[in-house]
Parts: structure tokens; sequence; C-alpha cells
């Protein structure tokens, strides 16, 4: 069967920091290691800027535009019809949906306060109330964070066993089945420094006053 780049590299690490460093965030959390649950969060914050930024100026699979699970696209999915590399419509929807979540995490991470073992660095310019509502969401968040996990495992579980196609080995390898025609635009991997310099300070000023 031929095969065509579908992943980039930056795409991949991606991907994958960002499996590592919420499941850490979990742990670390479940075991009221809250310095390392806050040096997750950060990572977090890092690499979901990253993504946004690269959404915009990456690789054709890896912009946002370009596989939006717009109505028409998952009305054709649905029906058969639709055809092209990368995320299919319903994957779309996943990926927006994980990051989306994600995202709400951090954003309420960042002004979350237990009283007890955690203050998020910008806990402090809402007050305690507003604060305990930030913790009140952030718990949320995560219970629906778990959920589109599951459904993701379940996603992935499906495709290999049912449609005989294997998602997990084309996110390490970055090659799938195509063909030249449908060969996606490769952004160079040296873009991705600068890109994830740009996510690393924009991150630390989000958390400068907390990460030491």
């Amino acid at each position: 069967m031929t095969t065509i780049r579908i992943w980039d590299l930056p795409t991949r690490l991606f991907h994958w920091g960002l499996a590592i460093s919420i499941t850490g965030s979990v742990i670390s959390v479940n075991m009221n290691e809250m310095d390392l649950h806050g040096q997750f969060g950060f990572a977090v914050c890092t690499l979901l800027i990253f993504r946004v930024l690269w959404g915009i100026v990456g690789s054709e699979t890896s912009r946002f535009l370009q596989f939006a699970p717009w109505p028409g696209r998952v009305a054709a999915y649905l029906r058969g019809t639709w055809s092209g590399v990368g995320h299919n419509p319903l994957g779309a929807l996943s990926v927006f949906a994980l990051l989306g979540v994600a995202c709400a995490m951090v954003g309420t991470g960042i002004f979350a306060n237990d009283d007890v073992f955690f203050e998020g660095p910008w806990a402090g310019w809402i007050g305690s109330s507003g604060s305990a509502r930030a913790t009140g969401l952030h718990e949320i968040f995560e219970k629906m964070l778990y959920v589109l996990v599951a459904l993701h495992l379940i996603a992935i579980f499906f495709y290999r066993a049912v449609r005989q196609k294997d998602l997990i080995k084309p996110m390490i390898t970055g090659r799938g089945p195509g063909t030249e025609v449908e060969q996606p635009r490769m952004a160079h991997p040296l873009l991705a420094l600068p890109v994830l310099g740009l996510a690393v300070f924009l991150a630390g000023l989000v958390f400068r006053y907390w990460i030491t």
C-alpha cells in the first residue's frame, strides 16, 4: 500500500507531549503534588499556545481551517462521500473538543484556589469567591476531559478493530495510506522553533508569578 506523509514532526510531538503532560497533571493532583501539578499545567499551557499558532502557520493537515468540522463536511462523512487525509470531520470534532476543554482547564486553573494545597498564579486577582468558582469549573472540566479521552480511545479501538485502520502508527511515524495526489503540503519543521519560543514566552507571562 502506498503511504504518504500526513503528520509533520511538530504536530506529532505536540500530540504525545500533551498526552504526557495531561497524564502527569492528573497523577500529580491525585497525589497532592501541587507544585508538580503546576509544572505540568505550565507545560499544557505552552503546548496549547503552540498548537493554536501551529494551527495557523503549520502544515496543511495541522491547520484548523483545513480540517474544521463544518456541517457540510460532517454530513458528507456520515453519507460516506467525504474524502481526504488527516483528521476526518468526526475526528476533527474530537480534536476541537479536547483542545477546547484543555484550554478551559488551563484558563480556570490559573485562577483556582482550594485553600489547602493549591493557588493558581492569578487566583488573587479575582478574590476568594471568584477563585472558588474557578476551582469548581476546573473540576467540572476535568471530568469532561476524562469523558473525551475515553471516547477518543474508544474511537481508536473501533477504527482498528472494525475498520482495520490504524490511527496510532501515523501519529508516530507521520505516514499513512494515500496517493501522491493527496499529499498535503508540509511546513518546514524548523518553523516550529520560533513558534515554540513564542509559546513558551506567552505561557511564561501567565505563570511568571508562580512557577519557580
